[in-house]
């Protein structure tokens, strides 16, 4: 509900500019939705991008994804008619999550010297040591009080309008329909239920990644209500400064029909196989999420759910299960896996592993023909953000390190020639997004045509083990000095990355759009046509995922898959992301979650229950007008070819025995561009001297 126009007062929002004599609530409602949806359509545009302050301190500052854009963050008391525009204010911490810190300390620790700029909002905020903004909720209530509230906000979004016109017609009777509103959010169920809102199916997303943003999105659809678990539902203990969720099994409770995970949630993938029902969520925050079955349970049997990954998601996502699928899928079409991804050992049993003594043949044969030593230690499991990962340049360090802890452990060949951005590294982390169509139909693996680099803040190095000069993870890249100096938060998009090399590699042509995606979108039809039914083999419906892909660029313009992550950072840390990440989001639940549960109504929902997908939007249908382009289909006429056809074929063993793996993976010893791909690094070979490759550094940087 919108205040009346008597209420609205002047508020200085920094040195940026002033919002000052809102006159009448239909003009505060039209700045509000200007400031919540500056471009972008649909859910999208509810997502207003961080605002980037002045490049002071050397780092990407930004306000949380509620704040209006290109503001510095606001006041900590704002205006009532302004406030009551603003759902988001108040939720979860604001800010992204897992940061630790509110917005407002974060920007006093981060831009100290905007201070000063700030007078007249600091007259505003509480005496609280947080520096948290001063909400109508006390502090001790707040929290549950908030996520009471959660699911009544959704409507005071979608009927901002009506609003606007009630207000109009009784200025000072605002404040009772907003009571009535927040004491709707904290019925019971059956209360609910005689409101039509039980007729709604229900959601839980797991706190941590930004989760806030899937919640925004979630709230937009019609058909969708927090349900028990979710810090939108009345039910249980709620801390949102804690980000957690306390709740016991209710036998009255309402079924979860869709979850969102940081990663697979076994226990629902079981309940979706069997329709059993009766699971609740029981804990939710950013570690884990249990769930429980209900004793006794009385609500209806479900047999439509959906989540947002797949049970056997490991062949791809941990670094040994990527190894052994990329390695077997290749193998077995007579190609040399080590072209797609460099040569890779998986050693468990350290030093003694006979797979450690191959290693080592592998190792010393490198070093006498191409003078090469440096590789990679990760940890072979389901490890990320650079966690365990070391740079050797011998043996002996390589042999200490996997007899340091008795654990799967992936040794893998450096590129020690890749292309640089400014002299320093990068590599690029694209979207996949993969579906099955139901009773075990056929796997979809779609490729988002936007995707970004991920920069190092050191210039690049091999006489350096420091991880800043040699891994682009955000979580190492943040620790070092000179992080967002360069580039804000230390990304750049495709644009700009074809901008700088027209700018400093003219000569070579490299494109862009014509050689480095169609590679790309190669690996990553490859990768899914290798792991196949794998992903799924209990063939679960209405599994999806949206997959992080890391691929690095060499010195000839050839890219290579290095790694793939089942929880993709959703931080908006830029401006760039904070188009780029709602947009690809929104868009793949609309060709996933809208097919299974159509937004239109409830109504059309319950055509599908059984999971036969007879009432479904075609597929196409659903992918088109979005990002997501189609790279493979398990079901197709081409469902076992090969895509990456640069891969070099391997020659045919007399005796019939395995390839010797030590002797391959050559490609990226001295990098050689994909067979037809554009930008004229085809011409280019890198010898294997050390004086030719010196004289090569100048032209890759």
């Amino acid at each position: 509900m919108l205040p009346s126009s008597s209420s609205c007062t002047q508020t200085s929002v920094g040195w940026m500019g002033k919002i000052s004599h809102v006159q009448t609530s239909s003009e505060a409602l039209a700045m509000a939705v200007a400031m919540m949806m500056p471009e972008a359509k649909g859910v999208a545009g509810l997502l207003a991008p961080p605002v980037l302050l002045p490049d002071i301190t050397g780092r990407c500052v930004e306000a949380s994804a509620s704040r209006p854009p290109r503001l510095p963050p606001r006041p900590a008391k704002l205006p009532s008619p302004l406030a009551s525009l603003l759902p988001e204010v108040g939720r979860e911490a604001a800010g992204p999550e897992g940061s630790g810190v509110s917005p407002s300390s974060r920007h006093a620790s981060s831009a100290p010297s905007l201070r000063s700029n700030r007078s007249s909002a600091r007259a505003h905020q509480s005496a609280s040591p947080s520096g948290r903004r001063v909400r109508s909720a006390s502090p001790r209530s707040g929290g549950r009080r908030r996520a009471q509230s959660q699911d009544s906000r959704a409507e005071v979004v979608a009927s901002r309008a009506s609003s606007s016109r009630r207000n109009s017609a009784s200025g000072a009777a605002t404040s009772t329909p907003v009571a009535a509103q927040r004491a709707g959010a904290v019925t019971s169920s059956s209360q609910r239920a005689k409101h039509g809102a039980a007729s709604r199916v229900c959601y839980v997303v797991q706190f941590g990644n930004n989760s806030n943003l899937l919640r925004q999105m979630l709230r937009a659809r019609a058909c969708w209500l927090p349900g028990p678990g979710d810090p939108g539902n009345s039910a249980g203990k709620t801390s949102i400064e804690e980000k957690t969720v306390n709740l016991s099994a209710a036998n009255d409770a309402q079924e979860i029909q869709f979850l969102w995970t940081m990663y697979p949630q076994k226990t629902f993938i079981s309940a979706m196989a069997s329709e059993q029902q009766g699971l609740r969520v029981v804990l939710n925050d950013e570690k884990r999420l249990q769930m429980k079955p209900a004793q006794n349970p009385c609500s209806q049997p479900v047999s439509m759910r959906a989540h947002n990954h797949f049970s056997g998601g490991s062949v791809i996502t941990s670094k040994a299960g990527l190894v052994k699928t990329i390695v077997d899928f290749y193998l077995r079409h007579g190609r040399d896996p080590f072209g797609a991804v460099p040569l890779t050992f998986v050693v468990t049993e350290g030093s003694s592993d006979p797979q450690f003594a191959e290693w080592r043949r592998a190792y010393d044969l490198i070093e006498q023909s191409t003078n090469q030593s440096m590789w990679l230690v990760k940890p072979g499991d389901l490890s990320n953000r650079g966690n365990g990962i070391r740079i050797y340049d011998s043996s002996e360090g390589v042999a200490e390190r996997v007899d340091s802890k008795s654990r799967a452990w992936v040794l893998q060949k450096y590129m020690e020639a890749p292309l640089l951005v400014h002299k320093r590294k990068f590599d690029i982390r694209a979207y996949c997004l993969v579906t099955q169509e139901p009773n075990g139909g056929g796997i979809h693996a779609f490729f988002y045509r936007e995707a970004y680099l991920r920069t190092t803040s050191v210039e690049y190095s091999i006489k350096s083990k420091d991880l800043l000069v040699h891994l682009n993870n955000d979580a190492v890249q943040k620790t070092g000095d000179d992080y967002g100096k360069f580039e804000s938060a230390n990304k750049l998009s495709l644009v700009d990355f074809q901008r700088y090399l027209d700018e400093h590699l003219p000569k070579k042509r490299y494109s862009v759009q014509e050689a480095l995606i169609p590679q790309m979108k190669s690996l990553v039809a490859d990768t899914i046509r290798a792991a196949g039914a794998k992903l799924n083999p209990k063939e679960v419906n209405n599994c999806f995922e949206v997959f992080g892909f890391d691929f690095m660029v060499d010195a000839s313009f050839r890219v290579w898959l290095i790694e793939v992550n089942s929880n993709p950072c959703l931080e908006l840390c830029n401006s760039y992301l904070s188009y780029l990440i709602p947009k690809m989001l929104d868009e793949a639940l609309q060709v996933t979650l809208d097919r299974v549960f159509p937004p239109q109504g409830t109504g059309s929902a319950t055509k599908d229950r059984t999971g036969s997908g007879a009432a479904r939007t075609d597929i196409s249908s659903a992918v088109s007008g979005t990002g997501w382009e189609p790279v493979f289909c398990s079901s197709g006429p081409n469902a076992d070819i090969v895509s990456c056809a640069w891969v070099p074929e391997l020659l045919v063993q007399d005796d019939g025995s395995s390839p010797d793996l030590a002797s391959l993976g050559r490609d990226l010893l001295m990098p050689v561009a994909p067979s037809g791909s554009t930008g004229g690094g085809a011409k280019t070979r890198r010898s294997s001297t050390s004086k030719k490759a010196a004289s090569e550094k100048k032209d890759r940087s």
